[in-house]
């Protein structure tokens, strides 16, 4: 589990399927992410997502409020695809949290335990060129924005071991 002053990440189980359907299968959430599924695709893509968490080439938690505990996300860390000694970090958050910094202090601490305890050596994003408030998170977070662009993936930004600033987000 980390927590953060307003938060507690917790790993994602197959009782977070509710969560995992109110965000997949939205057509608003996922107009910068891709495509809505189906909530029996949704069904199949948890039981995918929980195998890659335990063979530990993903680390998948639910977003929630530290003192409610109620859920307001999800977020991931996974070995970056072009980067051997790199993480990805993405999230999503219900259309109810948005726009209360939660998306700012998940980042925070996606970013350190990727740097402290996983011992990456940078952290990347990946946006679509439309997502502006991506991008603006990503900028307030320290990334090196607009790295590559390319009709595939968007925009990929980075932030690096060696210039990251550590910050009170504080993994636990």
């Amino acid at each position: 589990m980390i927590l953060t002053p307003r938060l507690r990440l917790r790993g994602l189980t197959l009782r977070d399927l509710a969560l995992f359907r109110a965000l997949y299968c939205d057509a608003k959430t996922m107009r910068h992410i891709g495509k809505p599924i189906s909530p029996t695709d949704a069904r199949a893509s948890l039981r995918a997502t929980m195998a890659a968490h335990k063979r530990g080439a993903l680390r998948f938690f639910v977003i929630a409020e530290r003192e409610s505990r109620c859920a307001v996300g999800l977020c991931s860390l996974r070995p970056a695809a072009w980067d051997e000694h790199g993480a990805e970090a993405g999230l999503m958050l219900l259309p109810a949290a948005r726009g209360h910094g939660y998306a700012r202090e998940t980042l925070r601490a996606l970013i350190e335990v990727a740097f402290f305890q996983l011992r990456a050596k940078a952290v990347w994003v990946q946006y679509r060129r439309a997502n502006v408030k991506m991008a603006r998170l990503c900028q307030a977070a320290g990334f090196e924005s607009g790295l590559k662009q390319n009709p595939a993936r968007g925009c990929v930004g980075l932030v690096r071991r060696s210039g990251y600033r550590k910050n009170s987000c504080k993994p636990t």
